[in-house]
C-alpha cells in the first residue's frame, strides 16, 4: 500500500512579528525524527518537478512531486516501498507517460523497479524484482531505450557492469523484462553508472575500480542487445567516480570526480557516438571538490551541480559555450548553499526554464531543493534560514473572514498552531498562534468555518485522542479551550471537519480497532457532541 503525506511548505514567517516571505531554498522532507533525502533523482513529471529518494531512518523508497511547474508549490510525499531497507541508488524517469524508479533493495541485495499508474505519480503499481543474483542492483540508472525502460547497474558480487531492458513499454511485471546482460567483467567495475541515449543507441559511463579509470560503453543497436568493447576515457590517475552522462551539442559528455587531485572534471567525445574523445578538462580545483556530479544542458550550454567536500557546500558551474571542451569555456563555479553540510547526492534538472537542484542536507538529515532565478543559473536565491525548528506538517487551509488561514502542526514543540493572512491574497501574514500545547498535539488538522468562526479538529498523539477547538471571533484572534471528543483507545488520526445540517461533524480513524468513525455536535458551535 502506498502511504501518502501532503506537506504544505507554506509562505509563513514563523518568528514573532515577521511578515511572510517565500522560502527560496526549500526543505522538501525532514523525515520522521531522523535522516532522509539520500540518493535523490530529479525529473519533470507531468509538467512539474519530482524527486525520488531514500529515507534512511525508515528505510523506505520515497517519491515527491511539486504542485507548481517551478517547484514553488506544495510537495506531496509518497512511500513507494517499505519492505525492508529499500530505496538506495534511485533513478527516476518518465516511462510510457508515467514516472518510474529503479532502485536497490539492500535487505535482499536485489535490483528493483516500480512505475506509477498515473502521469503524476499519485498512485503506484507493485514493485518488481529484476535481478536477484546474489548482491546486485547498486548504482542504478534508468532510461527509456528504444521505447522501453532499461537500467544500467552494478553487480556487487561479481564486480561487473550489468544492463537489463523491458520487453514492453511499461515494465510493470517481472515477465515484462528480458534477461540481464553483463557488459564488462575486466576487473571490479560498473560503479557510478549513468545511462543515456547517444546517437540512437544506449550508452553508459561508469567507474573501473580495479584500474581507477573512467570508462564508457555503447550498444551497437537501438535496444542494447549487443554492445561494443568498453573504452577507457581517462586513466590519468585515480578518477572516474560520480559519473554523469549527457549528450552535449550532439556528442556524449561526462562529468566526474578526479580522486587523485580531488577535482571536478569534464570530457566530451569528438564524434556523435563516443568512439573517440577529447582531452579531459578540470573545472574546479579549489580544495576538495567534484563528488556527486550531475550534468545537464542548461540554456544551451553544459552545466554541472556538485559537492565541495572542503567546504561541505553545494556548487554549480556552467560553460560559456555549447560544447565546453576547453577549460576556458567555463564560467566561475558558484556556491549555491553553504548553510551546513549540504550538496551530497545532487541532481540537476531544468525546471520551467531555469536550472534546479535537489540535494541532501547531511547536517539536518533533510532533502532540499533550490531553483535559479534565471535561465542560465547565473543567479540563485539566498538561503532563507528558519531557526524555529520543524513546522508546517499536517496543514489545512481555509478562507477565514475573507482571508486565507492555515492550521498546522509544530513538530519541534509538538503544538497545534494557526496563522491567518492580513490580506485577501495571502501576501502578508499575521503572527502564528499556538492553540494547544498540552503534550504532543496538533497533527492531522482540519480547518473549517463553524457558525461564523474558525474551528479545527486534530489529533492528540500523547493521549491518542480526537480533539476540537473553535475560535471566539470570526478571524481566529482568540480561541476557546480545546475539548476531547473521543478517547476510547487510540483515535483521531486523519480528521476531516465539516458542517453537517448546521452543526460541526468530524470523520476520523480509530487505530485501535482499525475503523472509520464519525461524530457530530449537538449544537452549532460544537460546545457539546453526540456519541
Amino acid at each position: 500500500m502506498i502511504t501518502r503525506i501532503t506537506l504544505l511548505f507554506s509562505l509563513l514567517a514563523l518568528a514573532t512579528g515577521l511578515h511572510a516571505q517565500t522560502i527560496t531554498i526549500r526543505t522538501l522532507d525532514t523525515g520522521t525524527n531522523g535522516s532522509t533525502g539520500q540518493y535523490p533523482s530529479q525529473a519533470i513529471v507531468n509538467g512539474n518537478p519530482a524527486v525520488a529518494y531514500y529515507d534512511n531512518t525508515e528505510g523506505n523508497l520515497m517519491f515527491a512531486r511539486n504542485s507548481a511547474v517551478d517547484g514553488s508549490g506544495a510537495w506531496t510525499l509518497s512511500i513507494l516501498d517499505s519492505t525492508g531497507s529499500v530505496g538506495t541508488y534511485t533513478s527516476l524517469a518518465v516511462v510510457n507517460g508515467n514516472p518510474a524508479i529503479s532502485y536497490y533493495d539492500s535487505t535482499n541485495g536485489d535490483l528493483k523497479y516500480v512505475r506509477a499508474t498515473d502521469a503524476s505519480g499519485t498512485t503506484w503499481g507493485t514493485p518488481v524484482t529484476l535481478d536477484s543474483n546474489y548482491d546486485v542492483g547498486q548504482h542504478t540508472s534508468l532510461e527509456v531505450v528504444n521505447g522501453n525502460p532499461a537500467i544500467s547497474y552494478h553487480d556487487f558480487t561479481n564486480g561487473d557492469l550489468k544492463y537489463v531492458r523491458a520487453t514492453d513499454a511499461s515494465g510493470t511485471l517481472v515477465g515484462d523484462w528480458g534477461a540481464p546482460l553483463t557488459l564488462d567483467i575486466t576487473g571490479y567495475l560498473g560503479l557510478y553508472t549513468s545511462l543515456a541515449m547517444v546517437n540512437g543507441n544506449p550508452a553508459i559511463s561508469y567507474y573501473d575500480l580495479t584500474g581507477s579509470n573512467l570508462k564508457y560503453v555503447q550498444a551497437t543497436d537501438a535496444s542494447g542487445t549487443t554492445w561494443d568493447t568498453p573504452l577507457t576515457i581517462d586513466n590519468t590517475g585515480s578518477l572516474g567516480t560520480y559519473t554523469s552522462l549527457a549528450v552535449v551539442d550532439g556528442k556524449p559528455a561526462i562529468s566526474y570526480h578526479d580522486f587523485t587531485n580531488i577535482d571536478l572534471k569534464y570530457v566530451r567525445a569528438t564524434d556523435a557516438s563516443g568512439t573517440t574523445w577529447g582531452t579531459p578538462v578540470t573545472l574546479d580545483s579549489t580544495g576538495s571538490v567534484g563528488t556527486y556530479t550531475s550534468l545537464a544542458v542548461v540554456n544551451g550550454n553544459p552545466a554541472i551541480s556538485y559537492y565541495a567536500q572542503s567546504g561541505n557546500d553545494l556548487k554549480y558551474v556552467r560553460a560559456t559555450t555549447t560544447s565546453g571542451t576547453l577549460a576556458g569555456d567555463w564560467g566561475t563555479p558558484l556556491t549555491i548553499d553553504s548553510t551546513s553540510d549540504v550538496g551530497k547526492y545532487a541532481s540537476l534538472a531544468v525546471v520551467n526554464g531555469n536550472p534546479a537542484i535537489s540535494y541532501l542536507d547531511a547536517t539536518n538529515g533533510d532533502l532540499k531543493y533550490v531553483r535559479a532565478t534565471d535561465a542560465s543559473g547565473g543567479s540563485w536565491p539566498a538561503t532563507n534560514v528558519q531557526s524555529i525548528g520543524t513546522v508546517g506538517q499536517h496543514t489545512s487551509q481555509a478562507i477565514i473572514n475573507g482571508n486565507p488561514a492555515i492550521s498546522y502542526y509544530d513538530f519541534t514543540n509538538g503544538d497545534l498552531k494557526y496563522v491567518r493572512a492580513t490580506d485577501a491574497s495571502g501576501t502578508t501574514w499575521g503572527t502564528p498562534v499556538t492553540l494547544d500545547s498540552t503534550g504532543t498535539v496538533g497533527s492531522h488538522t482540519s480547518l473549517a468555518v463553524v457558525n461564523g468562526n474558525p474551528a479545527i479538529s486534530y489529533y492528540d498523539s500523547t493521549n491518542g485522542d480526537l480533539k476540537y477547538v473553535r475560535a471566539t471571533d470570526a478571524s481566529g484572534t482568540t480561541w476557546d479551550t480545546p475539548v476531547t471528543l473521543d478517547s476510547t483507545g487510540t483515535v483521531g488520526q486523519y480528521t476531516s471537519l465539516a458542517v453537517v445540517n448546521g452543526n460541526p461533524a468530524i470523520s476520523y480513524y480509530d487505530l485501535t480497532n482499525l475503523d472509520l468513525k464519525y461524530v457530530r455536535a449537538t449544537d452549532a458551535n460544537g460546545t457539546s457532541w453526540g456519541t
